[in-house]
């Protein structure tokens, strides 16, 4: 069984660009990402996001998580 996650940011079209992103993993793999911090990300320091962004990435890469981002 597997976890989807959709988000969007922005203001849209006429006032900037809107982001929207997808997440879908294997759903035992929830509480890696909860034990990990992930949460909303406005609640976050801007180092903390970052790091976590790397570390999704690896996550992903190794585990066989997949994303989209598209703006």
């Amino acid at each position: 069984m597997w976890t989807v996650g959709v988000d969007e940011a922005g203001r849209g079209p006429v006032i900037g660009p809107l982001v929207v992103g997808a997440v879908a993993l294997p759903t035992a793999d929830l509480e890696i990402l909860l034990e990990h911090g992930v949460r909303d990300s406005k609640d976050l320091t801007h180092k903390k996001r970052m790091h976590l962004v790397n570390w999704f990435h690896e996550q992903a890469k190794h585990r066989g998580w997949k994303y989209s981002l598209v703006e």
